[in-house]
């Protein structure tokens, strides 16, 4: 057998196997699997590829000589070699758990809703306008936990110990997390368990039906309520200077 006559089998078969190589293999697909960067090298790689089939194809046709061939078979397996590293890295990146990114964003979601929801009781860690203190340290380093708990999981948390009278009025307080609520949430629908959670925690509410009382009366504010508000914040800031 010549030596041009073994070049052109190896010509043949050296396209068989770049057809097999791209067999069932979809490189728009990966786009939804792999990054774009990735996905684009791979595309010239192929293109390329495709353009050195028809160089290879075309020595065989001129018959050209051996010198030729072998430089340019070389060329091309060289090229080759590259693109199957490629879709080796790509399709481990298929295969790849993909990342949570719903729930990532959620998380995201939360933890601004739980800094907000907390920015709406701060106060009440402070004194209120008689100068006395609202609530025991204990007493609000648990309601910040039964309310940061209350965002997260989206229900009235377990094991709540029940604290005692603040000081002031439920219909402070009520307000409080109506405004807090219709920050987060809106106003339309109120979600039941907000207003159930303030019944749970606070004994100020023992008295009174969490739909018929609190929940239809929430939305009003007390009188002078913003103007107390400031004033509380305002006392519990000079506090901490």
């Amino acid at each position: 057998m010549s030596t041009l006559l073994r070049n052109f089998k190896v010509i043949d078969k050296i396209i068989q196997i770049n057809q097999n190589l791209f067999e069932g293999f979809d490189c728009d697909k990966v786009l939804t699997g792999a990054p774009i960067k990735e996905v684009v090298k791979l595309k010239l790689l192929i293109e390329k590829s495709t353009f050195k089939i028809k160089k290879l194809e075309s020595l065989k046709k001129n018959k050209s000589n051996e010198l030729q061939i072998l430089l340019s078979v070389k060329e091309f397996l060289l090229h080759e070699t590259n693109i199957i590293e490629s879709i080796k890295a790509i399709r481990e990146l298929e295969t790849a758990t993909p990342l949570p990114i719903k729930k990532l964003v959620k998380k995201e979601v939360t933890e601004q809703q739980i800094k907000t929801a907390l920015s709406y009781i701060e106060f009440m860690e402070g004194v209120n306008r008689k100068g006395e203190l609202i609530m025991k340290t204990e007493e609000y380093k648990r309601l910040v936990s039964y309310v940061t708990q209350l965002i997260q999981n989206e229900e009235i948390p377990e094991d709540i110990k029940k604290i005692s009278k603040i000081g002031v009025t439920k219909e402070f307080i009520q307000h409080t997390f109506y405004l807090m609520h219709k920050k987060l949430y809106g106003t339309r629908p109120i979600r039941d368990y907000f207003v159930q959670f303030l019944h749970q925690v606070f004994s100020q509410f023992d008295n009174s039906h969490w739909k018929d009382t609190t929940k239809s009366k929430w939305s009003k504010a007390p009188d002078h309520y913003y103007n107390d508000i400031e004033e509380m914040k305002s006392n519990k800031e000079n506090s901490e200077t």
